[in-house]
């Protein structure tokens, strides 16, 4: 597909209201070194154009959009990514250097994909925490059953919670957890 040329007028819907990353290249037409690199973005949107949107803004028509964004000089490349703009460059490059470049700007700012689901994960181990701490005190109440006191100490004296730390180091980690050890 054809780079699409936009002007100030569709910058709001084409790039900042896009759900795809947008790489938008600033240009005056007929000047050599824009030429060159709207090869550089035609091979560009060829290879990506199923992840990233390319656009193109002339900038002697839209100058103040340019200027909004901090361009004085063109060619100039920006990438944004929702709604947001990501980074930027102004020259020439190579379209190897232009993949490149994107993939770092869009690893370098990339969300941490664990973020979504950190708020469960607290969730998750803030109750097995609980649940620890629960059952800890229930051993220590007197009315639980014989059986099930002796069976925890079974799996506690065998240091099969302290993985390779031996059973009283193990023990000494978990007063220390529960707050056991605190001088009063």
């Amino acid at each position: 597909m054809a780079i699409k040329t936009i002007a100030k007028t569709e910058f709001q819907t084409e790039v900042l209201g896009s759900e795809k990353t947008v790489l938008v290249g600033f240009y005056l037409p007929d000047e050599k070194t824009c030429d060159y690199m709207q090869s550089v973005l035609d091979d560009f949107n060829t290879a990506r154009e199923d992840k990233i949107k390319t656009v193109k803004i002339d900038a002697a028509k839209d100058g103040a959009l340019a200027a909004e964004h901090g361009i004085t000089h063109v060619p100039a490349i920006l990438v944004f990514k929702g709604g947001k703009r990501l980074d930027g460059f102004e020259g020439a490059c190579t379209a190897a250097e232009l993949e490149s470049w994107v993939d770092f700007v869009l690893l370098k700012n990339r969300e941490n994909p664990f973020s979504a689901g950190a708020k469960e994960l607290q969730n998750i181990f803030g109750g097995a925490v609980r649940g620890l701490k629960n059952g800890l005190t229930e051993l220590q109440n007197p009315e639980t059953p014989k059986k099930l006191k002796s069976y925890a100490k079974d799996v506690f004296e065998s240091g099969k919670l302290a993985g390779k730390t031996s059973a009283e180091a193990a023990k000494q980690k978990l007063k220390k957890f529960l707050g056991g050890d605190k001088k009063r």
